[in-house]
């Protein structure tokens, strides 16, 4: 069992260094303006992150530059469940299973987290075929950004 583990273990050491180097692109982009800030998040992938989540559609540049800082990178096993009741989770990398099908990147659960009728919030939880890579938004951050953001905050109770 042993080599098994430690073959285990490199696996996701590897797929976690991809991820922090991701983190600290993302970190290092806060210098420059907002406008090449919302252009480089665009080509990041992070506008179709958003995208993925009914309510965060058409988001305008500075918003996508705000709630960019948010979001929280994860990195799930193989054979793990992504348990979130808190946040929102987009799947970027990798191939997990949720009631019976298939999903690969730029998946979306948990979308249900903004309700604030717990009872009415998906119980069921994906569990991962691959290494997963997901990018996380908590309930409170978002309500935190759209206490700063008049507008967003608008278009979220409109949703």
């Amino acid at each position: 069992h042993a080599p098994e583990f430690r073959n285990k273990v490199r696996r996701y050491l590897r797929q976690d260094f991809d991820l922090r180097l991701y983190q600290h692109r993302q970190e290092n982009i806060q210098t420059l303006s907002v406008s090449l800030q919302a252009e480089l998040l665009v080509q990041d992938g992070m506008k179709q992150v958003c995208d993925c989540i009914w309510y965060l559609r058409g988001l305008k540049s500075f918003e996508l530059v705000q709630l960019s800082s948010l979001f929280q990178v994860e990195l799930h096993s193989p054979d793990e469940y992504i348990r979130r009741f808190d946040a929102v989770v987009v799947t970027r990398k990798g191939l997990c299973q949720h009631r019976g099908k298939t999903l690969g990147p730029y998946a979306c659960f948990f979308e249900d987290m903004i309700l604030t009728s717990t009872h009415l919030w998906e119980t069921a939880h994906p569990k991962t075929l691959t290494f997963v890579e997901s990018m996380a938004l908590t309930r409170a951050d978002l309500i935190g950004l759209c206490a700063k953001l008049p507008d967003l905050s608008r278009r979220m109770r409109r949703c």
